[in-house]
């Protein structure tokens, strides 16, 4: 049930971004919208980061019993809780990528900081 609360709230933040970025502009909507703007994008790369992650877990439980040559008990399987952890911490990667590009140059050193602030946000969630 909280997945489908969760999936129609990514679908009207995505109606929200196409509304935003198709009826105002910058000036006219000022630092609210543009902080609104910020908040629907996360939500929206939320959700498909957890759908990539949930999904690929999926597919590669799938294709480890299928192939596998004897009967392994299986693992106990994540719930989607669990994903959304991860997913909410690794959607931050790209607004931040956005926010830099929009005040100077994304280059390989800009990145390598990303990386490594996702890396500890991974780490820090799996020891929780």
């Amino acid at each position: 049930m909280i997945s489908k609360i969760i999936f129609a709230v990514s679908i009207i933040s995505g109606a929200g971004i196409l509304w935003i970025l198709n009826f105002t502009t910058p000036s006219s909507v000022g630092p609210l919208g543009v902080l609104g703007l910020f908040i629907l994008a996360y939500i929206v790369f939320a959700q498909i980061i957890v759908f990539l992650l949930y999904g690929s877990s999926r597919i590669f439980s799938l294709v480890k019993t299928t192939f596998a040559k004897e009967s392994v008990s299986p693992k106990k399987e994540h719930s989607l809780m669990f994903y959304y952890k991860y997913s909410l911490a690794l959607s931050m990667a790209p607004l931040v990528i956005i926010a830099q590009q929009s005040v100077g140059s994304v280059g390989v050193f800009e990145l390598i900081l990303i990386l490594i602030i996702e890396i500890i946000a991974c780490v820090y969630i799996s020891k929780r």
